[in-house]
């Protein structure tokens, strides 16, 4: 699927994996809810999700050494009709699941999201716009540029 018209900055991703990532075995290391959101966009939820991604062959150490690894800022605006359950430690995701929603006759609202979870956090909602705000490398836990945000 090409995401492009549905998500602003989606070519950040593209710069990085090459393609749309699988986000399976992804971690989302943080959400944030604000009610208010910034200028007009309404209630926004902004996740960040470690992405892992395996390239090349099985060397004698097991499946290829070149692992990418990355840490995504997304940010859902407009955000409405949340369901979310199961945060925990890990948060790991089987897919993210970005969606047209304009056909539903949800007026005003264009994109429906899912967090597929695989042990975790699973979340699935609509919204007005999606944004990817960043895609900076990472270390393997995905945690070091966390460390830099103001929390």
């Amino acid at each position: 699927m090409d995401h492009r018209p549905l998500i602003d900055g989606v070519d950040l991703l593209l710069e990085v994996f090459g393609a749309w990532p699988s986000f399976r075995e992804a971690q989302v290391v943080r959400l944030t809810l604000d009610r208010q959101g910034s200028g007009n966009s309404g209630p926004t939820l902004e996740a960040w999700i470690h992405l892992i991604e395996v390239r090349g062959g099985v060397d004698a150490d097991g499946p290829s050494a070149l692992r990418i690894h990355a840490l995504a800022h997304l940010a859902f605006y407009g955000v409405t009709s949340l369901g979310m359950g199961g945060w925990c430690e890990r948060n790991a995701l089987s897919g993210l699941r970005i969606a047209d929603a304009s056909q539903h006759g949800l007026h005003g609202f264009d994109v429906e999201v899912e967090f597929v979870g695989a042990s975790g956090v699973n979340a699935g909602f609509v919204c007005r716009r999606v944004e990817i705000r960043s895609v900076e490398p990472c270390a393997p836990d995905g945690s070091r540029l966390l460390d830099r945000e103001a929390m």
